[in-house]
Parts: C-alpha cells; sequence; structure tokens
C-alpha cells in the first residue's frame, strides 16, 4: 500500500504530468478500490488538493475511453481492418509529387501519436469506417471531405462516433461520399445497409457515445457474436465474455494446455457456447 500512495504522490506533484499519465493510472488502481476509473481519478485529484498538493489536471477531463490503449495491430485485429490499412487511417500516408514529398492527414486521431497508441473510441472509429469500404478499399480523401461537409452542415465533430449517424446526418455523409468515389445508387444503398449493421454492433450510453463493442467475427455463428465483448471499463478493454470479466485469452491459453471446452465452461461458470464463441474469436484474431 505504501508504494501506491507513493505513486499517487508522484503523479501529482506539480509538473509535466500528463493528462493520461494520471488516468491511466487511476484506471489501475480504480479497480482495486471497487470504484470507477473515473471515480478513482477524481478522489485522486481531491486528496491532492486534501494535502495540499495542486493536482495537475482536472477530474472531469477524464474518459477512459479516450485514453491510449491499444496498438495499432491489435485494434486492426479486433475491427478487421489490415494493420497496414489502420496505420495509414490514423498516422496517414506521404505520397510523391512534383514538388516532392507531402502528407496526406490521418482521417482518425490517434490517443497518442507519438506512441501511435489508440483509444477505444479510434477503435470505433476504425469499426465504422470499416463498413464504407468498396472493392476499392476506402478513399481517406473522399471520407475526410464528406465527413467535414456533414459535420460542417450540422454543427456535428467526430461524427464517426455519433448516433447522428442513423439519421439525415448519416444519410448526407454517405450520400456525399458516394457521390465522391462514384458509386451508383445501388452501391450507396447497399453501403448505408452495411453501415447500419455495423452501428448495431456498438453499444452507446445515456449521451449516446459508445460505450462497448462486439466485434465483427465472419467465421463465429451470428446467435454467438454477441458473446463477445470489448468494454473499456472491463479487463483494461481487452476482448472479454460478455456477461463476465474472463478475457476470451485467458481461456484460450488453457485450451492450448490441453484442458477441454466442457472442462472450462464448468471451471469458469460459463456456458459451452460461451467458451466456444472465445475460441472462435481468437482463432479470428490469430489469423
Amino acid at each position: 500500500m505504501r508504494q501506491v500512495v507513493s505513486q499517487t504522490q508522484v503523479l501529482l506533484e506539480p509538473g509535466p504530468s500528463t493528462v493520461s499519465g494520471l488516468a491511466t493510472f487511476a484506471h489501475h488502481l480504480a479497480p482495486l478500490l471497487g470504484i470507477s476509473p473515473i471515480i478513482g481519478l477524481a478522489h485522486l485529484a481531491h486528496s491532492g488538493q486534501e494535502e495540499g498538493v495542486k493536482p495537475t489536471v482536472k477530474a472531469e477531463t477524464s474518459d477512459i475511453r479516450e485514453l491510449p490503449t491499444y496498438t495499432i495491430g491489435e485494434a486492426s485485429r479486433y475491427a478487421r481492418i489490415p494493420a497496414a490499412t489502420l496505420r495509414t487511417w490514423v498516422l496517414g500516408r506521404t505520397y510523391a509529387t512534383l514538388n516532392g514529398t507531402e502528407l496526406s492527414p490521418p482521417i482518425i486521431q490517434p490517443a497518442d501519436p507519438v506512441e501511435k497508441l489508440l483509444s477505444f473510441h479510434n477503435l470505433i472509429e476504425a469499426h465504422v469506417l470499416r463498413s464504407l469500404r468498396t472493392k476499392h478499399g476506402v478513399s481517406l480523401t473522399a471520407v475526410r471531405n464528406a465527413l467535414s461537409y456533414a459535420e460542417e452542415e450540422f454543427g456535428i465533430e467526430r461524427l464517426l462516433l455519433r448516433k447522428e449517424l442513423q439519421t439525415a446526418v448519416g444519410d448526407l455523409f454517405l450520400e456525399r461520399y458516394g457521390e465522391l468515389v462514384n458509386l451508383s445508387k445501388k452501391g450507396q444503398l447497399a453501403m448505408k445497409v452495411l453501415l447500419k449493421q455495423y452501428l448495431l454492433r456498438i453499444e452507446r450510453d445515456f449521451a449516446h457515445l459508445p460505450q462497448r463493442f462486439f466485434p465483427v467475427v465472419d467465421a463465429m455463428p451470428a446467435a454467438q457474436q454477441p458473446l463477445i465483448v470489448i468494454d473499456p471499463q472491463i479487463s483494461f478493454g481487452q476482448p472479454h465474455v460478455g456477461r463476465t470479466r474472463i478475457r476470451t485469452s485467458a481461456i484460450i491459453d488453457r485450451l492450448e494446455a490441453g484442458e477441454s471446452i466442457e472442462y472450462l465452461a464448468e471451471d469458469f461458470g460459463l456456458s459451452v457456447p460461451e467458451v466456444e464463441g472465445a475460441l472462435l474469436f481468437e482463432t479470428a484474431m490469430a489469423a
């Protein structure tokens, strides 16, 4: 316990301490205290004031969904996007011009561009972008222009995260995007249907922002797909069996060690379909 107090004091000392540093520490400490990460951060900041130490961040700046959590490799597996493609989406890409090399800016702003780490919300943005793919992939320029057009028209920021994608705002965005990439009316309609299916995999909070994500696994039967969840409040944002806190990686480790599905189901208090779902999910992630 002495060590925890010491770390807390270090984080609260005046200086170049960052928001993500304090928030990440609260995220790891809060489960041990039986409180939510956001409440945990508020508690740390308040405690610093009581001890005469000026906190370096305000509690309201913390949202665990915005913390740098996933590498590009991890996020690419969970969103089922090639790593090279996702890297372009979040870091941009260089291209040659007559005046030399220029950078095409990213379409998703990563939570930590220096360490190249993505947040839960970045993961959701990537998932939504994936629904816009055509036989030519996703046109970054067209997406950027269509997003800017719709966001400015309706005064909305980060449209890819918003529930408004299911309203007239989303229709305007898709119509603009379809025009820019020369999609037929049939193609635009198909994209709209696919986007709707992808949005159904996002569970939202009272403010209509994403709070849980049900990853797409092509090889998994439809009935088993909702069994696996990514929730930034549980297992540090790693995939787990939905009604529990058991990571899918923990299940696959024991299956690979030779334990049977039936034994693990009984030992973990899961159903056989849940264990099978974890197996199918982890197998798909490794492919």
